[in-house]
């Protein structure tokens, strides 16, 4: 039963990501054809409004890799007898 509960975790946490970079990519798509007809000024707005949006990405992608280091060093530190244990105390 623990199992299951973390397999629906890690499939909601990974719906969640998905959403994220969907909106990254959205964001960024929109402006970059914005970016086709806009005047100067409004061009300098959409290029500073898609840099702010990678950097969010960039970001996002950094915590997903500190969370997957942290996750694979303990794993790798304790086993996976080890590993079940330490989640039941969590909880």
């Amino acid at each position: 039963m623990n199992e299951i509960r973390r397999i629906e975790s890690l499939g909601k946490i990974a719906g969640e990501v998905a959403h994220d970079f969907g909106n990254i990519i959205s964001t960024l798509s929109g402006n970059l054809h914005l970016l086709e007809t806009a005047g100067p000024t409004a061009a300098a707005t959409l290029r500073q409004k898609m840099g702010a949006t990678a950097e969010l990405g960039a970001t996002l992608v950094q915590r997903l890799l500190a969370f997957a280091r942290n996750q694979l060093q303990v794993f790798g530190a304790i086993g996976r007898s080890g590993y079940r244990a330490l989640w039941r105390k969590r909880r």
